[in-house]
């Protein structure tokens, strides 16, 4: 209702607008014409009385009959219109007396000129000969009174017609439209409320009427809407039960396949123990018996015997390596390994990886350099760092023909940058992004020559990432070499067990 009010106060304060202006333009206009038109008679007036004065004082100016002049201006002068009647002969001015308001005779000089008014002048020529002039003066504040009380008039009368048009109108629009929309407004809240025993539909036949049939449509809509949302509901609740029964029996299955991954977790570490165990030892002890053997301690051996016993010791060499990456890569993805640090220098660290490859690049023909780095302590898992180190370098060897093989170290804050170079084949684009996953080799011309088990390079993005709590990185280009890289914190922290 309240918006109802407001838009009945805001139409008829637009109408009262409309229609005094519409007035108000039509009164200036009429103002206006009556303005030019009492100008046009004043002037008018003004020439008929300067012709006149010339007419009448020709023959009492050339006789220079003062009484009789006096005579003809004081006449002119009672006509309250005129303000001042001069005559001049020979620049001598004539003048006549003036009633002022108390009743006084005054004597008008031009001093007396006040206000606007128009100013008529006429020459008085007797038998061609000039003999003076005659000046007229009509003041125009009668034509201001006028239009005073013109305009007076037109603001009553503007004001008076627009309230009562607009009282007219706001009647005819209050029963035409504010009641309607009234009535609308009445029967679209008991449709918010959910009251639908209302109809609508009004007998009007204009936008109005439509309005309300709109609004009983939409009605009908609503209802047929809250009708299917009442049956979808229903339907909803069988499906919610039925789904809930599914997931308390999908959430009970996976519970216990969960137990069973668990059991089998379980079984894995004790194979992987066990595995620890019983290959490691008889593996240790083929290595060393095959190397007893190589030393002749048992008697000589020819030149087949020894090459068979060298493949037999590669082979449980690299076997070893297999099963100590896996168990390895197996404890830090259940957790149970720890990092230990000490503390050490950088330099004393990267020479022994150095030593331990060097023998093997020199093999291949390859340069192996160390770039001189300062004296860096670092308190981190050496013996880890060491594993990551070896496995960079042997690949690093393992895959460059020809060439250098760079091994270096740098500051960078609170961290340690490590890295090494190879100019061997490098890496193909479409394969960087597998190239520190599990059990990955590269498809290259050098696969069977290096050989390797896919984990190398895995072990150590695990190593770094989860013991020594630093990152991995790699910049390599196809045919041109590889950069392998590690970004570590020189202290890492170690949480006391409490």
């Amino acid at each position: 209702m309240k918006v109802l009010y407001s838009l009945r106060i805001k139409i008829t304060l637009w109408l009262v607008l409309i229609i005094t202006l519409s007035i108000g333009i039509l009164q200036a206009y009429q103002y206006h014409a009556l303005k030019r038109q009492l100008m046009q008679e004043l002037n008018y007036a003004a020439d008929q009385k300067i012709s006149r004065l010339v007419r009448d004082l020709n023959l009492p100016l050339w006789e220079l009959d003062n009484g009789w002049i006096d005579s003809i201006i004081e006449t002119e002068m009672r006509e309250p219109q005129v303000q001042g009647v001069f005559v001049y002969e020979d620049k001598k001015i004539i003048s006549a007396q003036k009633i002022d308001t108390n009743g006084d005779k005054v004597k008008v000089t031009t001093d007396h000129l006040r206000g606007d008014f128009i100013l008529r002048t006429g020459n008085i020529v007797h038998d061609g000969v000039k003999i003076g002039k005659v000046n007229l003066y009509l003041s125009k504040i009668f034509i201001e009174k006028r239009l005073s009380e013109e305009l007076y008039n037109a603001i009553f009368f503007t004001l008076l017609v627009s309230i009562l048009i607009s009282l007219v109108l706001g009647f005819m629009m209050d029963v035409l439209i504010l009641r309607p929309i009234n009535t609308l407004l009445r029967w679209t809240e008991h449709i918010a409320q959910g009251e639908y025993g209302y109809s609508a539909i009004l007998p009007s036949r204009d936008e109005i009427g439509d309005l309300g049939k709109g609004i009983d449509d939409m009605k009908r809509q609503i209802q047929k809407r809250e009708e299917e949302l009442r049956q979808n509901k229903e339907e909803l609740e069988v499906v919610n039960e039925t789904l809930e029964i599914k997931v308390s029996e999908r959430t009970k299955e996976l519970n216990d396949a969960n137990k069973q991954l668990q059991e089998l977790d379980k079984l894995k570490s004790m194979f992987i123990a066990s595995m620890s165990h019983e290959l490691r030892t008889p593996l240790n002890s083929i290595i060393g018996f095959t190397g007893v053997l190589l030393q002749g301690m048992n008697g000589p051996l020819n030149e087949k015997q020894i090459d068979h016993l060298r493949r037999v010791k590669s082979a449980g060499t690299h076997l070893l390596s297999l099963i100590s990456d896996v168990i390895d890569i197996s404890k830090i993805e259940a957790g149970r390994i720890d990092p230990f640090p000490e503390t050490f220098f950088l330099n004393d660290l990267l020479k022994e990886a150095f030593g331990e490859i060097e023998i093997l690049a020199k093999q291949k023909g390859l340069n192996l350099q160390l770039e001189p780095t300062s004296a860096i302590e670092m308190f981190t898992d050496k013996k880890r760092l060491y594993q990551c180190l070896l496995n960079y370098l042997s690949n690093a060897v393992k895959f460059t023909e020809t060439g250098d093989i760079v091994l270096g170290a740098k500051e960078e804050g609170a961290q340690v940058c490590i890295w090494v170079q190879d100019s061997g084949i490098g890496i193909a684009q479409k394969d960087k992004g597998k190239l520190f996953e599990a059990f990955e080799r590269l498809e290259t011309h050098l696969r069977v020559i290096p050989g390797g088990t896919g984990l190398g390079l895995y072990l150590t993005r695990k190593i770094t990432e989860t013991l020594l709590q630093g990152s991995v990185w790699m910049e390599s280009k196809e045919g041109e070499g590889s950069l392998f890289g590690l970004l570590i914190p020189k202290y890492i922290s170690v949480q006391e067990e409490g």
